[in-house]
């Protein structure tokens, strides 16, 4: 009778075992999948947050300069540029807007005298390239190709009325 009560107990102690083992399984699943549906999650939040800024950001400073000859388009060191004319001080400014070494870049210099080059300029997110046109007289078209190949394009209505000027 006790050799039956012996077995009965193995049983039992193995049952509660498998039991552990399973639970412990079903929770170290659990995190793993969690881990995995974050990290996602994170990337695709930065994603979102890439795109955003990079839109944001031409958005913002080409509506800053929205005025009577204020946005232009032109070159800086051979690659196509973002040209915006200002006045600081009373001192006569441009900032260019450009795509170099896989990034925008912001540089400001004066509007005479001011030496351009590329890579002197503020680098401000990633970016692989940047097209830009005046689809109506008063219609700018950015097109901004980030480092992951997606495109994201924007359309600026100028209020100023010299817009849609091209220099090169």
């Amino acid at each position: 009778m006790r050799n039956e009560r012996d077995n009965k107990h193995v049983v039992d102690i193995l049952f509660v075992i498998a039991l552990l083992f399973l639970f412990a399984f079903s929770v170290l699943m659990l995190i793993a999948l969690g881990a995995s549906v974050y990290r996602r999650n994170v990337e695709i939040m930065s994603d979102n947050n890439d795109s955003r800024v990079s839109a944001a950001y031409v958005t913002e400073k080409l509506r800053q300069a929205d005025a009577d000859g204020g946005i232009t388009l032109g070159e800086l060191g051979g690659e196509s540029a973002i040209l915006l004319r200002n006045e600081r001080s009373g001192v006569p400014t441009v900032t260019y807007l450009y795509v170099h070494d896989g990034a925008l870049y912001e540089l400001t210099t004066l509007e005479e005298g001011g030496v351009a080059v590329p890579s002197a300029g503020q680098r401000i997110t990633d970016i692989s390239d940047m097209q830009a046109g005046y689809v109506r007289e008063d219609l700018l078209s950015v097109e901004l190709t980030r480092t992951n190949g997606k495109k994201l394009q924007l359309y600026l209505a100028c209020r100023s009325k010299d817009a849609g000027e091209t220099t090169r």
